[in-house]
C-alpha cells in the first residue's frame, strides 16, 4: 500500500472512493501518466463488491443466449475478470434464469484490487480517508480536504472523480444530483456467508417459502420478507442475502443481530442448515440507490429498453432494471436479447463542472435505469472510462 498524501498536495486526479469503479478510475488514469490520488474512508477496497460480500459479478455478458459469450466491455474489465478466473477454478459464468453471472471469491478481490493499485507508481492510496470539504470556483472543483486518520489534509486537484457510490464529493462540490424519496428508494442488500450447509439441491427455493412462512406466524419480523439463499463457490459454503430498508441496522452490533436472528431461524426449520454457522457478516447494510449525480445527459429506462446506442458511448450494458421495491421486491425489465445498451460520457460528466467525472452508483441515470447500471459489470468499465477522461483534462490542462 502507498503513503497517504502529505497535508497540501497538488494532484493530477482525486478519485473519491475504493470500490471497483474508483480503483479502475485510478488505474485508467495513472498507467497514462497521470499523479493520482485514490481516497477510500474504509480500510480496505473494493467497496460493496468486498466488504458485502456479492459473491457474483453481474452486467458482464449479453443475456438471453445459451452461452455467455463475449465480456461486454474489455480493458481493466476484462483484465480483473481474467485475474478472478486464475484465482479459483469455481469462477466461470453460470446462468441464473436468463442472465449469466460470475461467482468470485471477495477476498480475491479484495486482494487482486490492492496488488493493482500498489503496481502503479504514478498512485498514491489513502485508505481510512474521509471526506470534509470541497470549493469550486467557476465550475471547477480546485480544492478538496479530507480527514485521514485524524489528519487533516488538504488536495489540490485538476480533475476529481466521484465514485464514493452516493456521490458524497460532488454533493460538497454543490453538483446537482437527483434522489428518490424514501418510500421509493430501493432497498439496501445484507449477504451474510455461512459454512456448513449440509447437501440440499432446493434451498434456493426452501429458504424465501420458509422465512415467508416464519413472517405469517410472526416468528420473524416483516423485514426479513425479501431473503434468497445461494450456494457458494465451495462444498459447504452458501450466502443468504437479505433486502431491507437502508435504514435497519446502524450500528455493526444490530447487523449482526439481525444476521444471527435469521440464522438461527432457519437452522431450526431446514435439516440442511441445522449446523451452519455465520462465517461472516458485513459491519453495515450496503445501499442500492443513492444520490445521482445530474450530468450532461440522464439515462432512461427507455434507453436501456431499446437498447439504444450513442456517438459518445463508452460502456456497454445489458443487466435488467432489477429494481428492488419497499413494497413488492424484486421486479425485472430486460434490453433486447443478444444486444446491449450504451452509456455516453456524457452520463460520466457533472453538469455545469469542468473537471468533475462521476463512475460507479452515482452516475446520470433515472431511478429506473440504475437498476442496470449500478451492477460490478458496469462499475469497472465505467469507473475506466471517467479516468481516461480526466487523464485527457489533465494532459490538455
Amino acid at each position: 500500500m502507498n503513503a497517504a498524501p502529505a497535508n497540501d498536495v497538488v494532484t493530477d486526479l482525486l478519485v473519491a472512493g475504493g470500490g471497483v469503479a474508483g480503483v479502475a478510475a485510478a488505474l485508467a488514469a495513472a498507467r497514462r501518466g497521470c499523479r493520482v490520488t485514490l481516497v477510500e474512508r474504509e480500510e480496505v477496497l473494493g467497496g460493496t463488491a468486498t466488504l458485502g460480500m456479492l459473491g457474483t459479478i453481474c452486467g458482464l455478458y449479453p443475456n438471453g443466449g445459451p452461452e455467455p459469450g463475449e465480456l461486454l466491455n474489455g480493458g481493466i474489465c476484462a483484465e480483473i475478470v481474467a485475474a478472478l478466473s486464475g484465482r479459483s477454478a469455481g469462477s466461470v459464468p453460470c446462468k441464473v434464469g436468463k442472465v449469466f453471472v460470475l461467482p468470485y471469491d471477495p477476498r480475491h478481490l479484495q486482494e487482486l484490487l490492492t496488488e493493482l493499485c500498489s503496481r502503479e507508481p504514478t498512485l498514491t492510496l489513502g485508505t481510512g480517508t474521509l471526506l470534509t470539504g470541497a470549493e469550486c470556483t467557476g465550475g471547477r472543483v480546485g480544492k478538496v480536504t479530507v480527514r485521514h486518520r485524524g489528519e487533516e489534509l488538504t488536495l489540490h486537484p485538476r480533475a476529481v472523480v466521484d465514485a464514493t457510490g452516493d456521490g458524497e464529493l460532488a454533493a460538497l462540490a454543490g453538483a446537482e444530483f437527483d434522489l428518490s424519496p424514501p418510500g421509493e428508494r430501493q432497498l439496501a442488500g445484507l449477504t451474510v456467508l455461512l459454512d456448513h450447509v449440509g447437501a440440499d439441491d432446493a434451498l434456493g427455493i426452501r429458504v424465501p417459502f420458509v422465512v415467508a412462512r416464519g413472517i405469517d406466524a410472526g416468528i420473524l419480523p416483516e423485514l426479513y420478507r425479501y431473503t434468497t439463499f445461494t450456494r457458494g463457490m465451495n462444498p459447504g459454503e452458501g450466502a443468504l442475502k437479505v433486502s431491507l430498508p437502508a435504514a435497519t441496522g446502524s450500528t455493526p452490533d444490530e447487523v449482526l443481530s439481525l444476521a444471527t436472528k435469521l440464522v438461527g431461524f432457519l437452522s431450526r426449520e431446514l435439516a440442511a442448515l441445522a449446523t451452519a454457522t455465520i462465517r461472516f457478516a458485513p459491519t453495515r447494510i450496503f445501499d442500492r440507490e443513492g444520490r445521482r449525480v445530474a450530468g450532461d445527459y440522464r439515462l432512461t429506462a427507455d434507453d436501456i429498453l431499446a437498447g439504444r446506442k450513442f456517438s459518445d458511448g463508452v460502456v456497454r450494458g445489458a443487466w435488467p432494471m432489477e429494481l428492488w421495491g419497499p413494497l413488492r421486491g424484486a421486479s425485472y425489465r430486460y434490453p433486447p436479447d443478444n444486444d446491449y445498451y450504451e452509456i455516453p460520457l456524457r452520463c460520466l460528466k457533472a453538469r455545469d463542472f469542468t473537471n468533475l467525472f462521476t463512475a460507479g452508483r452515482c452516475i446520470s441515470v433515472s431511478h429506473e435505469a440504475l437498476g442496470s447500471t449500478r451492477v460490478i459489470g458496469c462499475c469497472i468499465p465505467l469507473g475506466e472510462q471517467a479516468g481516461l477522461a480526466a487523464a485527457r483534462l489533465c494532459s490538455e490542462a
